[in-house]
């Protein structure tokens, strides 16, 4: 079995994405308890959302159990972007194991995200110079994205054989040969920590081979709700396209959003009212938009999320439930009291169409916050953009 330790839920259903893509049979879990069966068994823990101490001791609690299943392949997943926890994960992840050494390899080329000479890009364009980037760091070099306790212990390097006695290395990677390069420390006593890039690149120097798409069996269903759950310039857009195409937007109430405090019937009233629409579409999308006002900064906003799923769940039928943002639907399958989901699909990179045994025929598809949804899912969804 191979074990991954995610910081955020759709990280986790990235890899078991990738996973089914190479024939194995995952799982996406919230609590450390794997079961038999399982090829590929991922771990969502959330601890981006959590303050560093947290943080660390739910990663060394998981670690420890884990790695007494002597996992085939035991990785931590990062953010590509190295947003969160990342170097205090990697050391606790490392440490817990009995190691000293660990390679970071945050780079995706398959969605054009690189390392070279030190600086992180997004097509071609230095991280801290696109749109998605949000820190007031204001640099695009690995050294200045990372927590600054950890700088002295970390190199950046571009061969195996830089590495050099105890730290943290982090790998360049322009390519896919890269990535197999840096595969080969699978063998050694490394901690291996990345993206979904890295991961699927130890699949492949462990010989596991592309096994096809099965999306074409798995139709979609009719009613569909999409939860837009993460600031990007790309929703803006996405938004405007949607309505001008004539479907469902219900925009979450400004007594909601502005109020940490909302009540039950705060989320009742705003079921009540896209109740009536939702029937007559059988397509909503579900945004959090004011202009000007991030909702990154109001937690809360998700818990009111959690709510609203609860409510058409038991209410109103749903039949194919996408949402985007790791924090976002880690909470919304909290409300769900479901702690496992079973990929039957990688619709694109990042992009995984699950079940859930407890709502049954229900389908969910997670996709990180920072990443595009795909243009094959429209087609299948009979929405044309």
């Amino acid at each position: 079995m191979h074990i991954v330790i995610a910081d955020d839920l759709t990280g986790a259903a990235e890899i078991a994405g990738v996973g089914l893509s190479r024939g194995l049979k995952g799982v996406v879990s919230t609590t450390v308890d794997p079961g038999a069966g399982a090829d590929l068994w991922c771990l969502a823990t959330d601890t981006r959302s959590f303050a560093r101490k947290e943080a660390g001791e739910k990663i060394e609690a998981s670690t420890r159990e884990l790695h007494k299943l002597h996992p085939d392949i035991f990785y931590k997943k990062i953010d590509s972007a190295l947003r969160g926890n990342v170097m205090l994960e990697c050391d606790v992840f490392t440490k817990t194991q009995g190691l000293d050494r660990a390679i970071i390899i945050p780079a995706n080329p398959s969605l054009n995200r690189i390392v070279k000479d030190g600086t992180y890009y997004i097509n071609d364009v230095p991280l801290a110079d696109t749109n998605f980037f949000r820190s007031k760091k204001g640099s695009s070099r690995l050294l200045d994205l990372i927590n600054p306790d950890f700088r002295d212990r970390t190199r950046v390097i571009r061969e195996i054989s830089d590495i050099d006695g105890p730290g943290f290395y982090i790998g360049e990677v322009t390519n896919h040969e890269d990535l197999l390069k840096w595969a080969a420390l699978a063998d050694q006593d490394v901690a291996l920590c990345g993206g979904s890039d890295f991961f699927d690149a130890l699949l492949e120097y462990r010989g596991l081979h592309l096994a096809g798409n099965p999306e074409e069996k798995v139709p979609f269903g009719e009613r569909q709700l999409l939860i837009l759950g993460s600031a990007t310039v790309d929703n803006e857009f996405l938004i405007k396209q949607i309505s001008d195409q004539g479907f469902s937007v219900s925009n979450m109430p400004w007594e909601i959003f502005n109020n940490a405090k909302f009540s039950a019937s705060d989320i009742e009233q705003w079921y009540e009212e896209i109740k009536v629409i939702y029937e007559n579409s059988k397509k909503l999308v579900i945004t959090m938009s004011y202009k000007d006002l991030p909702f990154e900064e109001r937690p809360h906003l998700k818990v009111a999320l959690g709510d609203l799923i609860i409510a058409m769940m038991k209410h109103s039928s749903v039949d194919e439930l996408f949402v985007e943002g790791g924090a976002t639907s880690y909470a919304i399958l909290n409300k769900m009291e479901a702690d496992e989901l079973y990929p039957v699909q990688h619709l694109a990179r990042g992009v995984t169409r699950m079940e859930l045994a407890k709502y049954k025929p229900l389908k969910m598809t997670l996709k990180p916050g920072s990443y595009k949804w795909p243009d094959s899912i429209w087609p299948r969804l009979k929405i044309s953009f």
